[in-house]
């Protein structure tokens, strides 16, 4: 998944005291659901909490109490004065957000993150991170420049350079598990790593942005997990459960058009057929009709199409061929021109590439919105053919379902900030621009070759070309 790298890391743990992270981790790690409730109940507490009141809180015995105080005063938390626990105020804000980790809804979010580097004195952010020495808002900066966008956050993953490979290694597997969450337990087996080794690397991920540890609840223990940060998993989890699945049953396909640039043979083959005469075709706005004879004399190839079929796809060949001035309809007198001479010279790939080139104005009756940046539409509908273009043949609603992309007025997929909660914002497509992409795949990208098209219990369908897939790579 992730490549070349040659980004030189900067982060450096010594560069603040990060020993106490270390040694809280470790504990954290052993702790029983019981332990956490008394923990819980301590942070909750005043600063001076007698063992019995603990005891009376939680419903259970005193002796139940002391019996796990000795393991959780590895905290530093509070030190015990015969019946009563004295509790540390410093200590007690660091844990006051660390106990947070053990809620059920707990998620290591961007404002994780931002406390995260609180932790690290101010002056050495702008030395961990590329980021100006006079920025307003550090955080902010660090957001910008690593997390804006996912271009922006993959190309990030793409580049970093670890100290130490086996980084890399936790990191590849957690980012390929069907979940996006790895146990620390699977991660210290696989890799022959401590407890101690493992904390120490995950704590210098966590700074890289790359993983964050959280606990899962497993019966009456904690148990330490490792997932992408949430924002980001939450992104990648959108496109494995919006993934097309692939159609299996391929024969039950209607009117396939599919092989080698139908659509461009089928063109050359009209004006072929009516270089030396002219056929009668009438008008009705941008649809265009002929009798049964004539369209099966024209496109004998197509002859076994159901009628229907045949009389749209004529309409689109005929409407093309117009619209690339090949040929001309004047008073119901279809002719083809002397520039088609020209047009049947090109090779099929430079007549896809003409075709890639005209403006898109209508679809279906339905104008597009001239102020919408066509071209850019167009390439982020072929950017996203690159998840589908292994899957065979899939349903068109199923590939409009999983795009990301900036479609006529959608918004640009970024980080946001809402309230106190960041997401990255995914795309909600119009009416409008959901057949903008209709159009674009079932007209634009099947007469260029890059896809077949064809219905599956009367929903469109469609399959990247040998072609297509070539395209999109390039």
């Amino acid at each position: 998944m992730f490549v070349t790298v040659n980004r030189k890391n900067k982060i450096n743990l010594s560069d603040y005291n990060y020993q106490v992270d270390i040694e809280n981790r470790l504990a954290m790690a052993e702790f029983t659901v019981f332990e956490v409730e008394v923990l819980r109940e301590i942070l909750n507490g005043s600063l001076k909490t007698s063992i019995a009141g603990l005891a009376r809180l939680l419903d259970t015995s005193v002796n139940s109490i002391m019996q796990v105080l000795p393991k959780l005063s590895r905290t530093k938390l509070f030190t015990v004065q015969g019946d009563t626990l004295l509790v540390d105020k410093e200590i007690r804000k660091y844990y006051e957000f660390q106990i947070t980790k053990f809620n059920e809804d707990f998620a290591p979010n961007i404002e994780f993150l931002q406390s995260l580097l609180s932790r690290v004195p101010i002056h050495v952010l702008p030395l961990w991170y590329t980021i100006p020495r006079t920025a307003d808002n550090i955080f902010n900066s660090i957001i910008e420049k690593y997390l804006q966008t996912p271009k922006i956050y993959e190309r990030y993953l793409h580049e970093i350079q670890f100290d130490e490979p086996i980084m890399r290694q936790i990191m590849e597997e957690v980012f390929n598990s069907p979940e996006l969450k790895v146990r620390t337990q699977d991660l210290i087996d696989k890799f022959r790593l401590n407890r101690l080794k493992l904390e120490e690397l995950l704590l210098h991920m966590e700074f890289n942005f790359v993983c964050c540890l959280s606990y899962s609840r497993s019966g009456d223990v904690w148990e330490e997990v490792v997932t992408p940060f949430y924002e980001w998993r939450e992104y990648l989890l959108f496109f494995k459960q919006t993934h097309p699945q692939s159609i299996t049953d391929v024969a039950a396909i209607a009117g396939k058009k599919e092989g080698d640039f139908p659509f461009l043979t089928h063109l050359g083959a009209l004006l072929k057929s009516v270089r030396n005469r002219s056929i009668a075709v009438s008008s009705e706005g941008h649809n265009y009709a002929a009798s049964s004879e004539v369209m099966k004399g024209c496109l004998p190839m197509l002859a076994n199409q159901a009628p229907q079929m045949l009389s749209s796809y004529f309409s689109q060949i005929i409407s093309q061929s117009l619209i690339l001035q090949l040929a001309s309809l004047t008073h119901g007198q279809f002719e083809v021109l002397a520039s088609a001479e020209e047009w049947l010279k090109k090779s099929v790939q430079e007549q896809a590439s003409v075709l890639f080139k005209l403006p898109i104005t209508s679809y279906r009756g339905v104008c597009f919105d001239p102020a919408h940046n066509m071209d850019r539409s167009m390439r982020e509908i072929e950017r996203n053919l690159k998840r589908v273009s292994s899957k065979g043949w899939v349903f068109l609603e199923d590939f409009i379902k999983g795009m990301v992309g900036t479609v006529g007025t959608a918004e640009p997929v970024i980080l946001r900030c809402k309230g106190k909660r960041w997401r990255y914002n995914l795309p909600t497509y119009t009416p409008e621009e959901k057949l903008l992409i209709e159009m674009v795949i079932c007209e634009r990208f099947f007469e260029m070759g890059m896809v077949s098209i064809g219905t599956f219990n009367g929903q469109p369908c469609f399959c990247v070309t040998p072609f297509g897939r070539m395209a999109i790579e390039n």
